[in-house]
């Protein structure tokens, strides 16, 4: 096993490790804009001694002075030790930089991913939930704006009122973090599936108070969309402006073809899980988010 920094030059082998995990394991696939943002002092590469890309990680500083780890080991390379050795290089990381949270997150249902965090000192902090539904042509998808609301998609020069918007309404969620417009693009615009007609915006005047945020499935799955956000400005809840932006949502994914649809819940966010299910959506996946604390 060979552990080292990444650098450029490994793009394609990165990518080749986390295109196998997607389709191997239902999560995102990545494009190569992705990584080339990726700081090379906060990630590292495996590789086996015959020189196959066997694994992939990188860790980001979140706003809060936490770490969020992602890390990839190919199917081919499980249980031999590539997912530890991951996570120690994160944790020296982490802990030369004077310690700190370190956080990572996994699916339920992935094989051997919950016993590796449980070995390596990691504790469950909170659980999100998939849910999905089926998108028919004959399923009415209706619904009434409040009034002073109308509806548009999203435009280049919106992006900046946009994320102001985002952090705004999110600020109140477990786990966000304030973002700026540059931070925001990269990880929603360059390194996933993007259509601005997909991306549905509440407008108050010129104002954003709501978003619904839709696109294609990182999967790869053509049939599958994902909406990434959708959330309303606290001054308009409880006015059915999250229910309007959602069925207007579903209804633009199932315009473009789009057979079924899915997202990401915090499992105690029971006012939007309620909405979801009464959209006709289902939990299928449960995400589990680890915390481990770092010493200096």
């Amino acid at each position: 096993m060979i552990i080292r920094a990444y650098q450029p030059a490994d793009c394609q082998a990165a990518l080749s490790v986390i295109n196998a995990v997607a389709a191997a394991d239902r999560t995102r696939a990545l494009p190569a804009e992705a990584l080339t943002f990726t700081p090379h002092e906060s990630a590292v590469i495996a590789f086996t001694a015959e020189g196959a890309a066997a694994a992939f990680a990188w860790w980001q500083r979140q706003s809060d002075q936490s770490y969020l780890f992602e890390g990839w080991v190919h199917p081919a390379f499980r249980r031999r030790g590539y997912g530890g050795g991951l996570l120690t290089a994160a944790e020296v990381a982490v802990r030369r930089e004077g310690g700190g949270a370190l956080r990572a997150r996994t699916y339920e249902d992935i094989a051997g991913a919950k016993a590796l965090f449980e070995r390596k000192g990691y504790a469950v902090e909170r659980r999100f939930y998939t849910m999905r539904t089926t998108l028919t042509p004959e399923r009415a998808l209706e619904a009434e704006l409040p009034k002073g609301i109308s509806i548009r998609t999203f435009q280049h020069d919106d992006l900046e009122m946009l994320v102001a918007a985002d952090n705004e309404i999110f600020a109140d969620h477990w786990g966000a973090t304030q973002r700026d417009p540059e931070t925001w693009a990269r990880q929603m615009i360059a390194s996933r599936p993007h259509d601005p007609k997909l991306w549905i915006l509440a407008l108050q005047g010129d104002e954003i108070v709501g978003e619904c945020l839709c696109g294609a499935s990182q999967g790869g799955d053509e049939q599958n969309a994902h909406i990434s956000i959708v959330g309303v400005r606290r001054s308009w809840r409880g006015h059915g402006l999250g229910r309007a932006l959602l069925t207007y949502g579903l209804r633009a994914l199932r315009d473009r073809g789009f057979g079924t649809v899915s997202l990401n819940v915090d499992a105690e966010n029971h006012v939007a899980i309620n909405l979801y299910r009464s959209l006709e959506m289902d939990v299928v996946r449960t995400r589990l988010h680890y915390l481990k604390h770092i010493k200096p």
